[in-house]
């Protein structure tokens, strides 16, 4: 949806694809090096306290999963050869089931929106990724801040980041929007060590509130106005087209009238 945005705002669709894939994996990256430092430093730790073994099951499953996914896409963003082959193959399906008026104009749309992919990827992997670190690392410290809001101080906040970094990794294999009911279990286990059954809940409450649900309430607003901001842009849009053409039809009959009366 936010390429098909970027590209009704004119930007190249080769080019808004780069900009989410780059920072795709950019994030990918960064959460699997939290991972890893979760999986080799902590794993000790997390396995002596908690005694759950689907829950380590998808935990594993997750790591492995994250892992492959960031480089097929790292693969595919900088592998020229396999989108050339991709295209080419594209293009003898288009040319077969021939349901394209112009095939070659479509084929060559999308060639050139592949280098411009491929172009805009280069550009900005060029640039340094502080920012997405920043975001990865501030959500994970999310349940920290939870924990020293409530009062409470002995656990140390390396320790809680990595109790994170295994919430996602174990949430990550569930097809849902926002990994509803795994994450919630994962929390529920992992942060079990920290709160204490008194305030689990309230915390577990808490967490997801500011890390899915109060964003999508925020942004709601947003999107409604931006919507309708399209919507008037786009009625002024044709409003302005069919004045434009009752000119145009007035000035030729007027051209018409005249030369009538000439004659």
């Amino acid at each position: 949806m936010q390429v098909v945005f970027m590209a009704n705002k004119k930007i190249d669709a080769g080019f808004a694809t780069s900009c989410m894939t780059q920072k795709f994996v950019v994030f990918q990256i960064t959460s699997t090096a939290f991972s890893v430092f979760a999986l080799v430093f902590k794993f000790d730790f997390f396995i002596s306290h908690v005694n759950t073994p689907v829950l380590w099951a998808f935990v594993i499953a997750g790591f492995f999963s994250q892992v492959v996914v960031t480089g097929l896409f790292v693969f595919i963003s900088f592998n020229k050869r396999f989108s050339n082959w991709a295209v080419r193959v594209c293009s003898k399906l288009i040319r077969k089931i021939r349901l394209i008026k112009n095939p070659e104009k479509y084929i060559k749309s999308i060639t050139d929106q592949v280098e411009v992919f491929h172009n805009g990827n280069k550009a900005i992997m060029s640039k340094p990724k502080l920012l997405v670190f920043v975001q990865v690392l501030l959500m994970m410290l999310v349940p920290y801040c939870i924990y020293r809001a409530f009062g409470l101080s002995s656990a140390s906040p390396v320790d809680m980041v990595c109790s994170q970094a295994f919430v996602t990794l174990a949430s990550a294999m569930i097809p849902l929007p926002g990994a509803t009911g795994a994450a919630e279990l994962a929390f529920s286990v992992f942060y079990k060590i920290f709160y204490g059954t008194a305030i689990l809940k309230s915390a577990l409450l808490l967490w997801r509130v500011i890390t899915y649900y109060g964003v999508i309430l925020i942004c709601a607003p947003f999107s409604i106005l931006t919507k309708k901001k399209e919507e008037k842009k786009s009625v002024n849009a044709e409003a302005a087209c069919r004045e434009n053409s009752a000119d145009q039809e007035n000035t030729e009959n007027s051209e018409n009238t005249e030369g009538t009366d000439c004659e």
